[in-house]
This record gives C-alpha cells, structure tokens and sequence, in this order.
C-alpha cells in the first residue's frame, strides 16, 4: 500500500490568449513539498511549459496504470479551466484557446483512467473549478461554466474517491500577492502541514470533511481580505461517504516537526558546524615566495584569511549550486553577502582561522543558523546537509545553572556517566559511557559534538536521546534547571 501523487501547476503558457496564473507554480512546488512529508511519492511536478497535453495524458496513464487496489491516487491541478458542450477541460501548455477542447485534457478521461485502474481510491484538488468571462482575465478563470455537473455524478457515485474544488463554478479562484500562493491552495498546504489543529480529526487524522470544514472557514475571508472588489469563494466538495475518507494520518509529521523545534521549547536555537583542517601551505593563495606561520599570532591569522579567500568563494559558490538545485529556489530566494549564504529558512556562514593549536594549519568552518522548524522537516534540507556537520550549538531560551549541572551529575555516583570541570566550573564536559557523543556546557550554550559528520535533524535526534538517557539517570531534566 502506497500513496502516489501526480502534480501540475501552470503558471506560464507557451499560446496566445492565456494570461499568467500568478503563483501556480508556487503552489505546485508547495503541494510537492507537503505531500512528501506526508509519505506520498510524488511521481512527477509538472510546471509551466513542461505541462504539455501529451506529457499530462502520457503521465497520468503510466502512473495510473503501475497501482495497485491498495494503492491511492492523488491529482493536484492550477491553471485556467474550461468547458464545452458540458465536459470539464483542464489546459495545458500548449493549449489553444480556439480549439480547448482538442488541445485540453478532459475531466472525462481523467475519470475513465481512473476506473480503468486497479486503484480504486483516488483524489483530485482543482485550483482551476471557477466562472468567469469569455475573455480570461488575471484569475484562474474558465470560459462560461465548467461542467459541475460532470463531477458531481461521477463522485457520488464514486466511493472511496473524492474531489476538491477551490470554488463554485460560478466564482473564481483568487490569487494573493501576500501569500504568495493562491488563498485556496495556501490553506489546503496549511492543512497538509498539520499547521491547521481544527483540520484534524482526533489531533492527527486530515479527513475529508474536516478539511473541507477548515477550507470553508478560511478561503472566504482570506479570498475577501485578498482583493479589494469583495469577490466571493467558496471552497467545494463532491463525493460520497466522504467523512471517513483519511487524505494522511499526520502524526509521524507533527512528532518530527515536536523534534525540530526542540519539544518543550526550552532551546531557543540550534547552529550546526563543520570545521576541516588543511595545512596552510595547500591554499590556492599560498606560494612559494610565502613562509609557513611557527606561531599563532594577529599577523599569521590576517595571512592566512587573505591566501584563503579564493577557497572559500569556490566553497561558497559549490554550496550555492547545491542548495538552488535541491531546494529549487529561484534567484529571488537565494543572496549571498560577505561568504555568507541566505535563504528564507537558513543561512550558511564559511570563513577560514588560523589553528590556534598548530600554527601551520588554517580551519575552514562552515556554519549553519537561523534554521526554520518548516526547513528542518523538509526531505530535501535533510538530504542537502546529509553528513554535514560535526557538532550542534544550542542556544538556551533560560540560562543553564552551570554549576548545579555538575553537582547533580557528582551526587549520581554512577558509572554510566562523567563530568568534567575546570577549577572556576563555568563549563562542564559531559560523556555517557558507551557513546562518542559528547556535550560541552556552559551557562549560554550546549555544544553536543558526535564524532561523526550529521545531519541538522540526526543532531537535534542525537541531543534528544542524550538528554532523555540523562533525565532516566537522574530522575530529572538536567539540562532545563537554573
């Protein structure tokens, strides 16, 4: 058993006579993003000019023909709908709007390839279902009526299938400018996101009425605040025995996103750090009219900064690349400043010192910070930082009693643990027997250091089992008491 998502955003057309779909794209990618933390393969994101009525069809019939019974199926659609002669069309690309109904895919042969299928649960949310004039305007608009009609008998009779519509075919689908994503798929990704508690039945399940309840809730106000004419939207339904119908069980997603945000809250912040030692004299900048530095010193750490900085724009450039690829920002969504790489949900620190233990090594350091609960739970964040780091800084929201840390752990007299402290006991070195993790603690700080390079998540998963394994120890949270 398995879910199985095919998504199509269309923002862009390659014809004459369709105007721009604003943020389909966004929507597309956002829906990808969701579904994917929900467990769903998303087997295919078709975006703008690669949404072609031949790749769509050809899509959806391959994957539709790979299911199995137990399977699921889900189509997400945003773009300009149409109807002729009472059949649903949904554009394409390459679409043209004097012949739509050749050069669009119908709503019909959807169905039909559902029922072909052995699949016989699937799922359809259209960002296109609205009304609007013969002329298309800036909405995600439809020429007369889209056939409601159409959808209406085939889902009633459709058990274990359901369709959502981001409105009534006498309405239309409303983009926002401040959330970036039309107000219907916002909140659906809302929803998705286990952002939305009312949409959730027994604090984990999204089913399809209590979705629909929550879309009913916040689309026309949110539709209404969006644009300045009071236009109306009405999130729409079609199916039968939809109650029970369960889109995703979002509890894996909401205990991993308890994890990403450090649970009780008692931790502000986390940085994430990886540091490679190179000898000085393996710079780009180094030649061989230089010297080596014998000791650590202002003069030395100055030399080594400037001979290094072509290595660190190479590295700053390599991670540029890798983050704008996996995490597909467009240019807007990524700045570099001063080696430092900024995103909307991180930044990336590089810079390069001097070793102040051997003088004739340099250390590049690479730092993460400013790390979103939202990135933490993306797959591809995890993936991109996949054994990156060697040690993660906690940033306490309540100083650390530094002190009383140690006496708790003394007055354990266990064998199971060791804190070491320096005469003035302003830091502390905590190790378990048995693990290579290792947590240095001061009154600001908790620096958990692994022995191995980790992801950010694999960190914060790390400082968790420690810090319970402490707790089971001492009978309380240590690491909380001030």
């Amino acid at each position: 058993m398995a879910d199985f998502a095919l998504i199509i955003g269309i923002e862009q057309y390659m014809t004459a006579g369709f105007p721009t779909v604003q943020y389909a794209e966004a929507d597309a990618k956002g829906m990808a993003d969701a579904l994917k933390e929900l467990g769903y393969d998303v087997d295919c994101v078709l975006v703008s000019q690669q949404a072609t009525k031949n790749t769509i069809e050809h899509r959806i019939s391959e994957l539709l023909e790979s299911l199995s019974k137990d399977d699921r199926f889900l189509l997400y659609y945003a773009g300009h709908g149409f109807a002729e002669v009472g059949n649903t069309i949904l554009s394409c690309s390459d679409s043209v709007l004097k012949k739509i109904g050749d050069t669009g895919v119908r709503m019909s042969w959807i169905l039909e390839q559902i029922d072909a299928s052995e699949c016989d649960r699937a799922m359809l949310f259209l960002d296109a279902c609205h009304a609007g004039a013969v002329n298309l305007k800036s909405e995600r608009s439809v020429l007369d009526t889209m056939s409601e009609s159409e959808l209406k008998d085939y889902f009633a009779k459709a058990e274990h299938k359901v369709c959502f519509a981001a409105c009534k075919f006498n309405q239309k689908s409303i983009s926002s400018g401040k959330l970036k994503h039309g107000v219907w798929t916002y909140y659906l990704l809302k929803a998705l996101r286990g952002e939305a508690k009312t949409a959730l039945q027994a604090g984990r399940f999204l089913t399809a009425m209590k979705l629909q309840d929550y879309l009913q809730a916040q689309v026309p106000l949110a539709a209404k605040a969006a644009r300045t004419d009071g236009p109306k939207q009405t999130p729409i339904i079609y199916g039968s025995q939809t109650g029970e119908f369960h889109i995703a069980d979002l509890r894996p997603l909401l205990e991993k996103k308890e994890v990403a945000e450090h649970g009780d809250g008692s931790y502000a912040s986390a940085n994430f750090k990886a540091e490679e030692k190179v000898a000085v004299r393996k710079l780009s900048g180094f030649e061989r009219r230089h010297t080596v530095p014998d000791q650590v010193a202002d003069y030395a750490e100055s030399f080594i900064r400037r001979i290094a900085a072509n290595d660190i724009h190479e590295r700053v450039e390599g991670w540029t690349q890798q983050i704008r690829t996996k995490l597909r920002l467009k240019r807007t969504g990524l700045r570099v400043e001063d080696d430092r790489i900024i995103t909307d949900d991180f930044e990336l620190s590089i810079w390069c010192e001097q070793n102040p233990s051997n003088p004739s090594e340099a250390i590049f350091y690479e730092e993460l910070s400013n790390v979103s609960a939202a990135a933490l739970s993306r797959p591809e964040f995890e993936d991109l930082f996949s054994s990156s780091f060697d040690q993660m800084l906690l940033h306490p929201a309540k100083r650390i009693d530094v002190t009383y840390l140690i006496d708790a752990i003394e007055a354990l007299d266990s064998e199971q643990i060791s804190v070491d402290y320096p005469t003035n006991a302003s830091r502390c070195t905590v190790r378990l027997v048995g693990s290579s993790t290792e947590l240095t603690v001061t009154k600001d700080a908790v620096k958990v250091s692994s022995g191995e390079q980790l992801s950010p998540h694999e960190f914060i998963e790390l400082f968790h089992a420690v810090r319970e394994e402490l707790k089971q120890l001492a009978g309380a949270n240590l690491l909380l008491l001030t």
